[in-house]
C-alpha cells in the first residue's frame, strides 16, 4: 500500500489481501495470559500460559495459520499434528509462541484512504 501510482495487478492484490484479512477476523475472542505452574522445557522455562475467552467487547483478532480449504484457524504442535484450537496445542508451544496477531487491523485502518486513492470504484470493504 505504500507503492506510488501502483499498477493495476498490484491494485487488484492489494483489494484481496484486504478483502482476505478482512473475511478472515475473529470477532468477541481474546487471548488471555494466566499464570501456571513453573514447568521447564527442553528450550524454555514457562510460568504462565495462555488461554482464549469470549468477549463481546474485544478487538478483532487474527491467528497465525489458515487452513486453504477450510479457512479454519490452524495450530500445531512440534511433532507437526495440525490442531484447531489453541487449547489442543502443547503448552511449551501455546505459551511460547505469538498464535494470534492483531496486525491485519492496520491494513484495514489504512485501507480507506488508500481505496479512495487507488481503487475509487471498488471497495472491498463496503457491505
Amino acid at each position: 500500500m505504500s507503492i506510488e501510482n501502483p499498477s493495476k495487478e498490484i491494485i487488484n492484490s492489494i483489494n484481496g489481501a484486504v478483502k482476505w484479512f478482512d473475511d478472515s477476523k475473529i470477532l468477541e475472542t481474546r487471548v488471555q495470559t494466566i499464570s501456571a505452574p513453573k514447568e521447564v522445557f527442553q528450550y524454555r522455562t514457562s510460568v504462565t500460559d495462555k488461554i482464549v475467552v469470549k468477549d463481546p467487547h474485544a478487538q478483532p483478532i487474527w491467528t497465525r495459520y489458515y487452513e486453504l480449504k477450510t479457512h479454519r484457524p490452524l495450530f500445531c504442535n512440534r511433532d507437526s499434528k495440525v490442531v484447531y484450537s489453541l487449547a489442543e496445542v502443547l503448552r511449551e508451544r501455546r505459551d511460547g509462541y505469538g498464535w494470534y496477531t492483531y496486525d491485519p487491523q492496520e491494513i484495514l485502518n489504512k485501507y480507506p484512504a488508500w481505496q479512495k486513492k487507488y481503487s475509487p470504484d471498488k471497495n472491498v470493504l463496503a457491505k
